[in-house]
């Protein structure tokens, strides 16, 4: 049951939890859809922070009635909930990535679409990669994980806790080099399937150089490239498996990083 006591009683610190939560529905997938209704992602983390503050073990929040430190407490929780929202925006660019490989290989690489999060062009293969992802993330529950991780950050790094390690810096690197690992490893096999392609369109223009390559090579690029994605497809409930599990330790590493110093 609900301790509404509880809520007035601690107003400073529940919105510094309530502002935590909106640095993290900003920039994560599902909840950072610019397409999805703001008087939502704002119900929802209220409603969310209620709940937290009768979940979460007490605090005490001393910042001396002084505006400045308590407007220091309001940066690090926003800092807190972007890094987290960060981590799975990063994880899920893996995607982009990969679908902008693919199409530079197959040809489709001059014809983009607007991603509804960011508003910017984005290719087709990334955009569909993208889209399957969140129903599988759904599926699996995804967003589960990331309350269940911000359940988890309360327990690390508390409201109170004002330390901030610089030991997420390293992190964040380690981060976008796996960034790059995931898109090739999704995108390895159409690459691959590509070269070979390109190595026999190769030999056959040498053998048979009356032969128009060039035209002949994009129609099968495309169609090789259909056909891999079509194959790999079916493993793309274990690859959404694996990016969550990804994001799920990211930030935890995050948070204990950041929690290190204190």
């Amino acid at each position: 049951m609900v301790d509404f006591g509880l809520v007035t009683a601690n107003f400073d610190a529940i919105l510094l939890i309530f502002i935590r939560m909106t640095g993290l529905f900003v920039l994560s997938p599902v909840f950072g859809r610019q397409n999805m209704p703001a008087i939502f992602k704002i119900g929802f983390s209220f409603f969310l922070t209620i709940i937290f503050v009768n979940t979460v073990d007490g605090f005490s929040l001393d910042y001396q009635d002084s505006l400045v430190l308590y407007m220091v407490y309001v940066a690090k929780e926003l800092a807190i909930g972007i890094i987290m929202g960060y981590v799975t925006y990063v994880v899920v660019s893996g995607l982009y990535l990969a679908g902008q490989l693919i199409d530079m290989q197959v040809g489709f690489s001059f014809a983009n679409v607007v991603d509804p999060i960011t508003n910017i062009q984005v290719p087709l293969t990334s955009n569909f990669y993208y889209t399957y992802f969140i129903l599988v993330f759904l599926l699996i529950n995804g967003h589960h994980m990331l309350i269940r991780a911000l359940f988890y950050s309360f327990q690390v790094l508390p409201v109170e806790k004002m330390t901030f390690s610089s030991a997420v810096i390293p992190e964040l690197t380690t981060l976008l080099a796996d960034m790059f690992g995931i898109a090739l490893r999704i995108a390895a096999p159409i690459i691959c399937a590509i070269f070979i392609a390109d190595v026999v369109l190769g030999i056959l223009s040498k053998t048979m150089p009356e032969m128009n390559v060039f035209m002949l090579g994009m129609p099968i690029k495309i169609i090789i490239g259909l056909i891999i994605m079509t194959i790999t497809i079916s493993a793309s409930v274990a690859i959404a498996e694996g990016l969550v599990g990804i994001m799920q330790e990211k930030i935890v590493v995050f948070f204990q990083a950041m929690g290190s110093g204190g």
